[in-house]
């Protein structure tokens, strides 16, 4: 399991989450392991956008590399009956092909080339209650939040800058967004998956 807790009163719904310190260290480095194997080469879905005068397609996207740091992982209990698990420090480096089209008919032109963007400063939050099920106590997930502090995005290709402009902030938000989404929903499954 991946928490090596145990129970004050296990039968009474106001039982009480207890965990000393090596079962604690050992939840951290069990989780961090887990994500760094389970989020390398993972793919996002791909995605297409447009605005005044122009569009472009964002696909291949992939969760290349992967790393949180077991020095940023921390599991902080909240008696009586509540955890949160974080981990911070995490960075990722994506990979993409896009394609952007600018203008229409005769006067249009259409860049292709691909994307690399490495994430830096990325965290994660996810906590943790104490239920009863079946008469035994149980961890259940609550809220999660997660935040890519930073995300310096590449383009390669002959597109100038102006074009790239138009939609490199609409990239980075999406970007951002999938790899949030990714890591509560890691982070969710790392809980109910380990420790119970």
């Amino acid at each position: 399991a991946l928490f090596l807790v145990g129970w004050a009163s296990a039968a009474n719904p106001g039982a009480e989450l207890l965990a000393n310190q090596a079962a604690l260290d050992y939840a951290k480095g069990l989780g961090v392991q887990i994500m760094n194997s389970r989020l390398a080469n993972t793919g996002i879905p791909d995605v297409s956008g447009s605005g005044t005068g122009y569009s472009y397609d964002l696909s291949s996207i992939n969760l290349q590399t992967f790393h949180a740091p077991n020095s940023g992982a921390s599991v902080t209990l909240h008696p009586p009956s509540n955890l949160q698990l974080a981990i911070g420090g995490m960075t990722a480096y994506i990979t993409a092909n896009y394609k952007v089209k600018v203008g229409s008919g005769w006067f249009s032109i259409t860049k292709t080339g691909s994307v690399t963007a490495s994430a830096s400063s990325t965290s994660v939050a996810q906590t943790v209650s104490v239920i009863q099920s079946g008469g035994k106590p149980q961890l259940s997930t609550g809220s999660c939040s997660a935040n890519v502090g930073g995300l310096d995005i590449t383009f390669h290709g002959d597109v100038i800058d102006s074009i790239l402009n138009l939609f490199k902030s609409a990239i980075s938000d999406y970007v951002k967004g999938q790899i949030n989404g990714i890591l509560c929903n890691e982070i969710k499954d790392l809980v109910n998956s380990q420790a119970n």
